[in-house]
């Protein structure tokens, strides 16, 4: 089945190929990055999620580069934990990050989220329009992700550009290429931090990983590495396509967003439902 999800075809007719898919051929191979299978039903998706031994989230493969949670293989050096693991490991390394992403950690961010968006909002409301991503949904999460890590925000921009470049570039072009040797880049930065955290901690999220201990031995450097490739990627591009998303489905539905204005009481669930 021709099924390649970093395709301008993909991206207008996704639901109708999903579809298509779960109707006709549910379990499809397609061709396309090296070749990989596509599984579209819901029980099983399911099934394979909960198969560890079968279908395992890292697979490192002969040149470096290894098979987990994105498609194409990535480059050597970009793991992302924990979700490229399998269990029991995945779960102690879960367990490591969750007191960091609780719902009580979240509202402590909430003065410092409301600060900054309102700095974004006064950058541009003298020129009575703006851009909401590139103005407003894609500074927030980039200053609140590097905040959180412990990183300098003084060249958000940059690393919020190499973040989403490295996710959206078609795989196996220049621009791909160009963005995941930046991306590396941000990565070694990160990495000459690790051991000066260990030394001097301070009150952020590298200085807490760098000093951890996972079954009673000390993280490695690659490991907390390979913690913060995932909260990069995360922090900066999830957070900002769900920001967008959601917007843009406000902005279709407006009397979903008339709803949302008049009972703030519902945002509680609205969040969830974007979420």
């Amino acid at each position: 089945y021709d099924y390649d999800h970093h395709s301008p075809h993909y991206t207008e007719h996704w639901r109708e190929m999903n579809e298509e898919l779960r109707t006709k051929c549910p379990v499809a191979h397609s061709e396309a990055h090296g070749g990989f299978w596509v599984v579209s039903r819901y029980a099983d998706v399911a099934a394979a999620a909960h198969d560890d031994d079968t279908f395992s989230s890292y697979q490192e493969l002969p040149d470096g580069s290894h098979h987990g949670a994105v498609i194409p293989s990535q480059p050597k050096g970009l793991r992302q934990l924990p979700i490229e693991m399998d269990p029991p490991e995945f779960f102690s390394y879960r367990k490591l990050l969750t007191p960091w992403f609780s719902p009580r950690k979240a509202d402590l961010w909430g003065p410092c989220i409301r600060e900054i968006i309102t700095y974004c909002i006064d950058e541009v409301i003298e020129a009575g329009s703006a851009d909401l991503v590139t103005d407003v949904i894609a500074p927030v999460p980039s200053i609140v992700t590097l905040l959180q890590l412990g990183l300098p925000v003084d060249n958000w921009r940059e690393f919020s550009d190499i973040v989403h470049t490295a996710q959206h570039a078609v795989p196996g072009t220049g621009e791909y290429f160009a963005a995941m040797m930046k991306f590396l880049g941000i990565k070694n930065q990160v990495e000459e931090l690790i051991p000066q955290r260990r030394a001097e901690p301070k009150h952020d999220l590298i200085s807490y990983l760098a000093r951890s201990r996972v079954d009673g031995e000390l993280v490695s450097d690659e490991r907390v590495s390979q913690m913060i490739t995932l909260l990069l990627a995360g922090g900066i591009d999830t957070s900002t396509s769900l920001l967008g998303k959601s917007l843009e489905w406000l902005g279709r539905h407006h009397n979903e967003r008339t709803r949302l204005q008049q009972q703030p009481e519902l945002m509680g669930t609205a969040t969830e439902e974007f979420l």
